[in-house]
């Protein structure tokens, strides 16, 4: 969705929707892909790169009409789009929210003049996935948001656990 603000000074914002409770989203998840061990080829997760590849035509002619600064962002699913959307189109930054692991040091490095800031709420567990033991890196900058404990320990008995919980957009929207 693309989200524009004529102010004095002008801009849009590009945003990734995140995961949805449908099997086909549940599967681009899922989806991981093999990325090359070593070498300088760029190498994306599988299932977000076809995601994209599926909306890029779309995305990519309204960028192309657009005479403005473009911001990126997205949770989740939709953080890991914003990412490789800034591998196909320059923004002027990024903003992501719960992102996985998209891509592999080549790829990482193809990034290096985009501004992107990686905001990490605690202990998202989304965030440690894949693991860097298959190839796969974070891009960016890290924000850590951090819960404060008395939330943590008034919640425990009756919330989903913590690593599932702190993925939850409303508790990225809370610790803002």
């Amino acid at each position: 969705m693309l989200v524009e603000f004529e102010e004095a000074s002008p801009f849009t914002v590009l945003v990734f929707r995140g995961t949805e409770q449908n099997i086909k989203d549940y599967l681009t998840d899922l989806e991981i892909g093999k990325l090359l061990s070593g070498g300088n080829k760029k190498d994306m997760r599988a299932g977000f790169t076809e995601a994209l590849d599926s909306v890029w035509s779309e995305i990519d002619a309204a960028l192309a009409q657009l005479n403005c600064p473009v911001f990126y962002t997205g949770h989740s699913l939709g953080a890991a789009l914003a990412t490789l959307a800034a591998a196909r189109h320059a923004p002027s930054a990024v903003y992501t929210f719960g992102s996985p692991r998209v891509g592999n040091q080549a790829f990482i490095a193809s990034l290096c003049s985009v501004p992107i800031y990686r905001i990490v709420d605690d202990e998202d567990v989304v965030t440690t996935v894949p693991s860097e033991v298959l190839g796969f890196r974070h891009v960016g900058t890290d924000l850590l948001l951090v819960a404060p404990r008395h939330e943590f320990f008034l919640n425990q008995f009756f919330d989903p656990p913590k690593l599932l919980a702190d993925h939850a957009p409303i508790n990225y929207v809370d610790r803002i």
